[in-house]
């Protein structure tokens, strides 16, 4: 986790390290949308908790790989979520340079960050700052997802 804290706003940051349970956040759903088959299940093997509402891991990463094919950002669900009353949205990022995606996410608390705010302003320009990002370091065009959860 690192974090940058914006300047001149209030903020609730996490601090480096902090663990964000991977069923119950932005991050960590868009951690297992971008996840290869061979990297999901190494992070299976790591034995993390299973999503509140009872379903599984495997289907949870295949509701975020939909959510990044149709919008290029993760939004967990309500009652998914390890934090009831905070929002936040995410978008992975590949580079040759790194063992895998790492995510950028922006998060506030939901009267602040709604999530009609987040489809509509947050969440598009995250996904384009991303992108712009990808662009810089040689990967235009190209997702920090594959094309299926099976590769």
């Amino acid at each position: 986790m690192r974090t940058w804290r914006p300047q001149r706003a209030a903020s609730i940051w996490l601090e480096v390290g902090h663990r964000l349970p991977i069923a119950g956040s932005s991050s960590g759903l868009a951690l297992l949308g971008a996840t290869t088959r061979e990297e999901f299940a190494g992070l299976l093997a790591d034995h993390p908790e299973p999503p509140l509402d009872g379903g599984t891991l495997d289907d949870l990463r295949l509701e975020a790989r939909g959510q990044l094919i149709a919008k290029g950002y993760t939004v967990v669900r309500q009652g998914l979520r390890y934090s009831s009353n905070i929002s936040a949205v995410s978008v992975p990022f590949r580079s040759a340079r790194l063992a895998g995606p790492v995510m950028f996410s922006c998060g506030a608390l939901d009267d602040v960050l709604p999530d009609d705010r987040i489809h509509a302003h947050v969440g598009p320009v995250l996904r384009e700052t991303v992108a712009r990002l990808q662009r810089l370091v040689g990967a235009d065009g190209v997702p920090a997802w594959s094309g299926s959860p099976n590769d």
